[in-house]
């Protein structure tokens, strides 16, 4: 489905997802500023954080409960702008090792053939949602290799979409919900994660689980909608 369509001067606005201080300034501090008309920090309420925000030049939004609720949050902030942008990228702040994988997002959808840039771990490695990347794949026909919440889409297929999870089954209701509209889905092989031992690497993994869990509950839920 062509969605929407592009010039070279999109208007792209990102979405930052973090869940702390140190986390919301390395994000913020690698982002690919230039590229971007505006950002949205989405963190735990608190004055370090909104401070951080101020500084990087970020509109601050608090962190709600849940995953997919701070999602929509960002969403509504979006949608409350007096211009909507043409992209929106999402970024959890645990996955934004460097500038260039936003930037490579950014340029998936530049040509107007691509209306969701999913990124996949390059290199080859696996992403840590490969089982339930391959349950979603066997069931809607259309392969997909990692669902991480690091994506850009363009802003009339996100609202489109219609979303709706609050919790961590927002970025899977997000890919089914575009295969079924027939949505252009490309993947982009991006270096990002962290170290294996780091107290993020073992956050990341339990929100891993959680996507997969809730993952096959929107997964089957949506099959049952006509």
């Amino acid at each position: 489905m062509n969605i929407a369509s592009y010039t070279s001067q999109m208007a792209v606005d990102a979405v930052i997802l973090a869940d702390d201080a140190a986390g919301a300034r390395r994000a913020l501090a690698t982002l690919p500023w230039r590229r971007l008309r505006s950002t949205i920090l989405v963190a735990p309420a608190g004055i370090e954080l909104r401070a951080i925000a101020l500084d990087a030049g970020a509109t601050f939004v608090p962190a709600g409960a849940g995953y997919g609720a701070n999602c929509l949050a960002a969403l509504a902030k979006l949608q409350a702008m007096p211009v909507a942008p043409d992209v929106v990228v999402f970024v959890p702040a645990s996955k934004l090792a460097n500038a260039a994988g936003v930037t490579q997002l950014i340029d998936a959808l530049a040509d107007n053939t691509v209306d969701v840039a999913l990124a996949v771990p390059a290199g080859g490695h696996m992403s840590p949602t490969w089982l339930l990347s391959k349950f979603v794949s066997g069931v809607y026909a259309r392969r997909v290799s990692s669902i991480s919440g690091y994506y850009a889409i363009a802003y009339a297929a996100l609202t489109a979409l219609g979303m709706s999870a609050s919790g961590r089954g927002w970025d899977v209701e997000l890919v089914v919900r575009a295969m079924r509209l027939d949505l252009r889905l490309a993947e982009v092989p991006i270096a990002y994660g962290l170290g294996d031992g780091s107290e993020g690497a073992i956050a990341t993994r339990v929100a891993n689980a959680k996507t997969a869990v809730h993952g096959v509950y929107h997964v089957l839920r949506h099959l049952t909608i006509k």
